[in-house]
């Protein structure tokens, strides 16, 4: 099977503009007036090397797709940035102790130099703590791109292996959204939920370890008190929202095969006049 370009030949030889130019005819190729024109633009144009993709075209395992499979290849990535995470969490954990330690064994206890070493701790866990912040951002943002990257080559694998009798019965906008939107999507997932549920898990643990030093008898009543109803609402939030967002990505499937099916007839339309 030949693939034929847009120029009638992007994939099969010179094009009709390059084989005039060849041949010597007539306002082939770039006008010698505009030639200098155009040798400057081209100059400043930066370099696009080919991008290295692994195709495997032999891949075709019936298996769920699921999140740990796409994290599986990159796990030693994923738990580096899963430790700079738990770091950074703690290290902001550790300002509230500080303060506590400052004010009782500092204030009141007016012990100026337990108060000065408190108050230069705190700045180095505050400088800490930034550089970590930066450390996990630039990790896990770096990541989740290369996670999706993955799951980009995995999707448009899949759809070349589809046979054409099901792409007519398919939109070409709900594809189109399949493989842009919904994909997009997953980038907060990746770099905004999943940072949000490691920051709060490790909050509570270490705050419910807190509550049991300090007061077990005041940790058992508020975790008795305040975790049956979270749990009770975090389930009902959770099947709400689900298809709730199940019927938002169906809605913007379908306006995007909208969008692409009318557009291009527009180009049809206006071309016959």
């Amino acid at each position: 099977m030949v693939m034929m370009g847009a120029g009638g030949g992007a994939f099969m030889g010179p094009t009709a503009t390059q084989s005039s130019a060849t041949a010597g005819l007539p306002f082939a190729g770039v006008p010698t007036e505009m030639q200098e024109g155009a040798d400057k633009i081209l100059a400043k144009e930066p370099e696009h090397p080919a991008p290295n993709i692994i195709f495997s075209p032999d891949s075709t395992k019936q298996q769920k797709y699921g999140l740990w499979l796409l994290i599986r290849p990159r796990w030693v990535a994923a738990f580096v940035g899963l430790v700079l995470l738990i770091l950074e969490t703690g290290t902001a954990l550790l300002g509230p102790v500080l303060t506590q330690q400052g004010i009782d064994n500092g204030v009141i206890a007016r012990d100026k130099d337990f108060l000065n070493t408190v108050v230069y701790l705190f700045l180095a866990v505050i400088g800490l703590n930034i550089l970590l912040s930066f450390l996990r951002q630039r990790w896990n943002g770096r990541l989740g791109e290369d996670l999706l990257h993955d799951l980009r080559i995995k999707l448009f694998s899949h759809f070349q292996r589809l046979g054409i009798d099901w792409y007519t019965s398919e939109k070409s906008g709900v594809l189109l959204s399949r493989m842009t939107s919904d994909v997009e999507a997953l980038t907060l997932l990746i770099n905004e939920g999943f940072v949000n549920l490691v920051i709060q898990g490790v909050t509570v643990g270490v705050v419910t370890v807190i509550l049991f030093v300090y007061d077990p008898t005041l940790a058992l009543l508020l975790l008795g008190l305040a975790l049956p109803p979270l749990i009770t609402l975090t389930i009902w939030f959770r099947s709400v929202s689900q298809r709730g967002y199940a019927a938002v990505r169906d809605r913007i499937a379908e306006l995007l095969a909208d969008l692409s099916e009318n557009l291009s007839g527009i180009r049809v339309i206006s071309a016959l006049n």
